[in-house]
């Protein structure tokens, strides 16, 4: 339950970051907007790649599949962030693409974890 709380969390943030966007220039940004939103992100992808931090008492095969899955999403955060860095700093440009896959990234680890979650209480 506490990592659906923490997801829930980062969700809101990420809106918060999108409406600070989009109440000033969306198309064009001012430094300090573009240093907050991309200060914002740098600790959305660290909060992102260590929440839910838990250890591993599965099965080598398990271990290694989410071993495998936890880098995709860590790499594919990394990448996300460090585009819409690139943007904001050097085009004063925002690609939405790149906000709507963030949210659904999170999205779907949310709804994840808590299919997860009803199903281990159902079967208890």
């Amino acid at each position: 339950m506490k990592n659906i709380l923490y997801h829930l969390l980062f969700l809101v943030f990420i809106s918060l970051i999108s409406g600070f966007v989009l109440l000033g220039q969306a198309g064009q940004l001012e430094l300090n907007q573009a240093l907050a939103v991309s200060g914002g992100l740098v600790l959305y992808a660290l909060a992102m790649v260590f929440v839910g931090e838990t250890k591993e008492t599965d099965q080598r095969q398990s271990n290694f599949k989410n071993v495998s899955a936890k880098t995709g999403l860590t790499a594919a955060i990394a990448v996300l962030c460090l585009g819409l860095m690139y943007q904001m700093l050097f085009t004063n440009t925002i690609d939405w693409w790149l906000i709507a896959s963030l949210v659904a990234i999170n999205l779907t680890k949310l709804i994840t974890l808590i299919f997860l979650n009803t199903n281990s209480k159902s079967q208890v």
